[in-house]
């Protein structure tokens, strides 16, 4: 066996990506969309990449509150339990917040306490501490960046790549309308809006840097430069190292420390 090799998961609203991770490098790598059958695809795809190789691990992104490696919600993706199962025929299975695999990623290519922000179809941070601990929460949902109050809505609502798309209205997505002069005045918004939440837990949790990660927290859009132009704290702040992949990485990272 191959004790480097993990198979990574990360399941999003929008999508499925796996890939086959050794050293933080990526291999083969495979995507579907997510769809109402989100775990029969999960299996499917990680068959695909296992068959004919032998896998020290599995670890699993999922955009939901994780604790103690159990999903504990059901706000985004249709989650079964029997999954894990499933996949346990393959290697041994992790399953976490997708938000803390990304925050591991980042850690692993530049140790040191950082706060880490998924900004992409939904919103999340996660706080790793110096020693590369993820900081779960009592029950783990020290996640919930998104569900900061603005005027009576959540900040996800209002500034995430699904919040966009549902105030322009067109049934477009956000990638589609990240180029668009009508759509911009959301872009600019809800880079305003993350750029005041991200700033106010920095402040509250004094991390060494902040990384902004998820495809819109990482695309060339006029919401990150309206982040970076607003950001005026002492505070390095980054976009990820591994770009949309950190989730995917750091599920690998995850499953081979556990």
């Amino acid at each position: 066996m191959s004790p480097g090799l993990a198979l990574a998961i990360d399941v999003g609203g929008t999508s499925v990506r796996a890939a086959l991770v050794r050293d933080g490098e990526l291999l083969d790598r495979l995507e579907h969309p997510s769809g109402p059958d989100v775990c029969a695809t999960i299996v499917q795809l990680a068959r695909s990449l296992a068959r004919g190789r032998d896998i020290a691990a599995i670890g699993v992104g999922v955009p939901e509150y994780v604790e103690a490696g159990r999903v504990t919600s059901t706000e985004v993706v249709a989650w079964d339990d029997s999954v894990v199962a499933d996949l346990g025929e393959i290697a041994p299975v992790t399953v976490e917040a997708d938000v803390r695999c990304g925050a591991i990623a980042e850690w692993a290519q530049s140790p040191g306490s950082l706060l880490y922000v998924s900004w992409g179809t939904g919103i999340s941070s996660s706080l790793v501490l110096p020693d590369g601990s993820p900081w779960a929460g009592e029950r783990g949902r020290a996640i919930a960046l998104g569900e900061r109050l603005i005027g009576g809505a959540s900040l996800e609502s209002l500034a995430s790549g699904r919040g966009i798309e549902t105030a322009f209205g067109s049934g477009a997505s956000a990638r589609e309308l990240a180029g668009r002069d009508d759509a911009a005045p959301l872009f600019r918004r809800a880079g305003q809006l993350v750029a005041d939440a991200v700033r106010d837990a920095a402040l509250l949790l004094d991390p060494a840097r902040v990384v902004i990660g998820g495809g819109l927290g990482t695309a060339d859009t006029l919401a990150r430069r309206t982040l970076e132009e607003q950001w005026d704290l002492g505070i390095p702040l980054s976009t990820a190292a591994h770009g949309a992949d950190s989730g995917l990485v750091g599920a690998a990272i995850i499953a081979l420390r556990r």
